[in-house]
């Protein structure tokens, strides 16, 4: 008997072994991040003697309904590269591309990506042609040379992704919130489909205001893209303390200075309201915004830490001048003078004195301002000779 139970045991516990394995085996490669060893491992030996575009330039290509199982794209060009409708891309070699990430490999897929989370996301070069991200959040994405070409973006929120050189052409942009998105001269946004949109992910405490643009209505046919095609060529300064005027204009002055060439003009100034103030600078096309807008950061903060400075020992001064002023004052006066024989020579001497915040003031023109609350002294040049002094 103890034979058989033996034998069942062994078949029992084999049995387990293997669908454990088969069930590790799946979650690994249905993306469980606990298993992502083992799924590298497993397709890493999958691949082998499968298609290989290790560092191809795979620009633009179209791989749409392939099946890539087993294909290896470590290190290649995936810029603009069609995914759409594709099989088994999960058991591709991938390295470090967009691809490893299983969210953006999804949508590069399905095309689907309807109220989904890609904060932070690196989406640069993806091609997202006609993909429904209708009410996605992309903060903090990198969408920088990507196109989404008939895209629907509508209610999405777009704060500051980066969107350098990317194509929105005839996107749907309704509703979409553009708070601090980063787009330059090689955005495109030619015929975008867009009734408004809004400047900020919350509204102003206290409000609802989220800066819609247009503030009532809709834009007619290409308003939107007028919009920030203006936006394009300023810069926003933005100072949310009020202005400190002569710190602004000597920061001005400086950043002129530095980039003589490029002309900087004020645009507008707009009060938005609590302290915050947009001071919008006009720039050629194709400038430098971001070193520019810093090197004006830089200069303002330091010229305004300079002023508080001179403020402080102005106002450190006039305050030693009302403690004087305060106190009683006595004066003696004592002058001699003496000719001597045979000589031109006049020596004068004068003495002033004041008590309860002593002042000394003597011929060789020392100037003494006693204690108070410690001790102060200036030093004035010596007074002309009378012979040296104008009539």
């Amino acid at each position: 008997m103890t034979v058989p139970v033996a034998g069942a045991v062994a078949v029992a516990v084999a049995v387990a072994v293997v669908a454990l394995g088969i069930y590790v085996a799946w979650r690994a490669l249905a993306g469980d991040e606990k298993q992502a060893l083992i799924r590298t491992v497993a397709i890493v030996f999958a691949a082998t003697g499968g298609t290989s575009f290790r560092n191809a330039d795979l620009t633009d290509a179209n791989f749409t309904e392939a099946t890539l199982k087993s294909t290896d794209f470590r290190t290649a060009n995936l810029t603009r590269t069609c995914f759409r409708n594709t099989e088994k891309l999960d058991r591709a070699r991938v390295g470090k591309s967009i691809l490893a990430d299983t969210r953006i490999r999804e949508l590069l897929v399905t095309g689907n990506g309807y109220k989904k989370s890609y904060v932070g996301a690196n989406l640069q070069g993806a091609n997202l042609t006609g993909v429904n991200l209708n009410e996605a959040n992309l903060k903090q994405a990198n969408l920088n040379e990507a196109t989404l070409y008939l895209a629907n973006v509508e209610f999405a929120n777009l704060t500051e992704t980066q969107a350098l050189a990317t194509d929105f052409t005839a996107a749907s942009f309704t509703g979409a919130c553009l708070e601090a998105w980063n787009i330059d001269g090689n955005t495109k946004l030619d015929r975008v489909d867009c009734r408004f949109v809004y400047l900020l992910e919350y509204p102003k405490p206290g409000t609802d205001d989220r800066e819609r643009r247009p503030s009532s209505g809709e834009f007619a046919s290409g308003e939107f893209t007028k919009l920030f095609d203006e936006v394009l060529n300023t810069i926003d300064l933005i100072f949310r303390n009020g202005i400190d005027w002569k710190a602004f204009v000597a920061a001005f002055k400086k950043v002129q200075v530095e980039n003589e060439g490029t002309e900087l003009t004020i645009q507008s100034i707009e009060n938005k309201g609590d302290g915050v103030i947009v001071v919008k600078v006009n720039v050629p096309p194709d400038t430098n915004k971001e070193d520019i807008h810093r090197s004006f950061t830089q200069s303002y903060e330091l010229m305004a830490a300079r002023l508080e400075d001179k403020d402080k020992q102005i106002t450190f001064l006039e305050g030693i001048v009302t403690q004087l002023s305060a106190k009683p004052v006595t004066i003696e006066v004592k002058a001699t003078a003496e000719n001597k024989i045979g000589s031109d020579n006049i020596d004068q001497s004068r003495k002033v004195e004041i008590s309860g915040g002593t002042v000394n003031a003597t011929g060789a023109g020392s100037l003494s301002l006693g204690d108070i609350d410690g001790t102060t002294a200036n030093t004035i040049q010596n007074l002309p000779d009378s012979a040296d002094r104008p009539s």
